[in-house]
Parts: C-alpha cells; sequence; structure tokens
C-alpha cells in the first residue's frame, strides 16, 4: 500500500470519529421547537458566507474553493466539477484532493443501513427515537473537513475570542510526546482540531470541520417512523 493511500486510510478514520462526535446529538439527541420557523436554517444555507469565523489564512469556505458548495444542497457530482474524482470513497463520505497542502473528506447525507432499519423497532421499545434526513437532502452535503497533509502550524497570533476551547487532560508522561487534541469550537458549526505535543507547545493542524447548526438539523432530520 503507497504512503498516500495509508494517509488516506488514516483520515479516514479519524474523520469518522470526528463527523460521529459532532452529528450524534443531531441524530439522536436534538431538541428542536415544535413551531420553530427554518428561517434562521434558511438563512445560513443561503449565506454567501455561512462561516464568518474562519482564521485568516484558512477562509477555505470564505474565499476558497469550499464558497462554490453548499450543505444540503450540493451533491457529488458539484463536488467533482471541482475537485475532480475522489482519491478514495465509501458509503458515507469521500476525499478529494484539495490542494498540494490539503485533502477534504465531505460526508453526505445517507439512508440508514439495513441493519438499523432490522433494530428500529427494537429502539422503539427501548424508548430511543432515530431521527433521518427527509428524503431531499439525501445524497446532498452534512459536512465538510479539511485534513493537512503534512503538519500545518496553527496560527499562534489567531484571534478566537468567539471559540471555546475543550482541552485535553495531559498525561503526566510527557516524555513520550503524545500529541494531544485540543479543539476550537464556535458555537455554532465551524470546529477546528488542534494537536499539541505538551500544554506548553505550539498547536498543528489535525482537521478543520465545516458541520451544520442545530437549526440546519431541525429542518433536514425528521424522526423515523416506527
Amino acid at each position: 500500500m503507497t504512503k498516500s493511500r495509508i494517509l488516506i486510510r488514516v483520515l479516514t478514520i479519524t474523520s469518522f470519529l470526528i463527523l460521529l462526535i459532532l452529528s450524534v446529538q443531531a441524530q439522536n439527541t436534538r431538541v428542536c421547537p415544535e413551531n420553530q420557523s427554518n428561517r434562521e436554517a434558511d438563512a445560513f444555507l443561503n449565506s454567501v458566507d455561512p462561516y464568518p469565523n474562519e482564521l485568516k489564512g484558512f477562509r477555505f469556505f470564505g474565499e476558497g474553493k469550499l464558497n462554490a458548495l453548499r450543505h444540503a444542497v450540493s451533491t457529488s457530482d458539484d463536488v467533482e466539477k471541482i475537485f475532480g474524482p475522489p482519491l478514495e470513497a465509501d458509503w458515507l463520505s469521500k476525499t478529494y484532493k484539495y490542494d498540494s497542502d490539503w485533502l477534504v473528506r465531505i460526508r453526505f447525507f445517507f439512508r440508514l443501513p439495513a441493519e438499523t432499519e432490522l433494530n428500529k423497532l427494537q429502539n422503539a421499545r427501548k424508548g430511543v427515537k432515530l431521527y433521518v434526513p427527509l428524503p431531499e437532502y439525501i445524497g446532498k452535503i452534512e459536512s465538510i473537513t479539511m485534513f493537512p497533509k503534512s503538519s500545518v502550524a496553527f496560527p499562534q497570533t489567531a484571534s478566537l475570542e468567539k471559540f471555546v476551547a475543550v482541552s485535553p487532560n495531559y498525561g503526566q508522561n510527557s516524555a513520550t510526546k503524545s500529541p494531544k487534541l485540543r479543539a476550537y469550537y464556535d458555537g455554532e458549526a465551524l470546529v477546528y482540531w488542534v494537536n499539541y505535543i505538551n500544554s506548553d507547545s505550539n498547536g498543528s493542524f489535525k482537521a478543520l470541520n465545516y458541520s451544520l447548526p442545530n437549526s440546519v438539523y431541525c429542518k433536514v432530520y425528521d424522526e423515523q417512523i416506527q
């Protein structure tokens, strides 16, 4: 297996874990007012700059190629018009070459796998609510994650007043210098994942995730009818 293929597989696993963390609440325990208007969701989906808190120098949506894509609107065909065929694909998402420094992993709204359909009655008996995308959103972009091909320094002068930092509990064995992950979340739908060798080190990007605010999930998802 080539080095690039190994890198893609590692990023695939990382992407899946990141997206799973971000989407589990939206799909299973979301809180949507019964009379909620779609106005907030529509404003996000129709915005020419849906991620205004992007850091300077890393405005992939505000100033880069991602600006041509729209969550819950664009399909894999739209993506391939920009990036060409995927480097790797599975039933959940596809990986493309963004440029010489970055890969872009795009997840699409998907139908439930067969095993989930078979288990939905059992979940209902347990009181577990299951939410699925409405049919018109199947195959449309749900989330976009950027991965650096090599180490990219997190800007130390970045203005982070609009972000909440979630820091890991650093271990006592600093001799191992294992990378530690910290997330910077803007409270809406943008997350920067940053690796730190230790609590005093300069960080490097692990991933940049462009997800959806809760209002859009409330518009896109509906409770599965048992």
